[in-house]
């Protein structure tokens, strides 16, 4: 009887276990919002460069996003940093279509090459500092480009907020405080 009871609740478990794992991969598979471009396409559309990039250093196949393809590189440095969420494509076509006309550009290609020349040679008598994360925040006062680069050089965000200085003085401050990060939360942008 004792056996019987055990090979029971082992069945229930499996059968339990093999229904919550159907479950997870089918949530697993679906993407976590549309995240087709403004016109309704569903790949970006940067096309420059051919070339891919290993996985930044120090992440895990847990901490990339779910879709996680190798990363084009421009000059050699990610096109733009992915996150948790979303993949370096969707991020990049996300703040070209939120911040490209700041910038002046014409399409995405135009975006990318403006931001990484900001964060890569920023202007002479840009501000600089860097997160304890290894992030390097940039402000260009004579422009109001404001600009977030992760270590490797994968741009996290180029905009122009419209507080001007008083928004990298507030970047400023919050890093002495340890403060809430807020550095592309600008203009209701909170993919950084």
């Amino acid at each position: 009887m004792r056996v019987r009871s055990v090979c029971c609740a082992a069945a229930v478990a499996a059968l339990a276990f093999g229904s919550l794992s159907a479950c997870d991969q089918k949530l697993a598979s679906q993407p976590a919002r549309d995240h087709r471009s403004v016109d309704g396409s569903s790949t970006p559309a940067f096309t420059a460069t051919g070339e891919t990039a290993a996985p930044a250093a120090g992440r895990t196949e847990a901490s990339a996003p779910a879709a996680a393809t190798p990363v084009r590189t421009i000059q050699g440095k990610p096109m733009w940093a992915d996150n948790r969420r979303h993949s370096a494509d969707e991020n990049a076509q996300y703040q070209f279509e939120h911040h490209g006309t700041e910038l002046g550009a014409r399409d995405l290609d135009d975006f990318l090459v403006k931001a990484h020349r900001f964060v890569n040679t920023p202007p002479e008598g840009a501000l600089t500092l860097t997160r304890a994360n290894g992030d390097k925040l940039l402000f260009d006062p004579k422009s109001g480009l404001f600009g977030v680069v992760r270590s490797d050089g994968a741009p996290r965000t180029v905009t122009k907020p419209g507080e001007g200085r008083a928004f990298w003085d507030k970047q400023v401050e919050e890093n002495k405080t340890g403060g809430t990060r807020t550095a592309a939360r600008t203009n209701g942008d909170d993919r950084s």
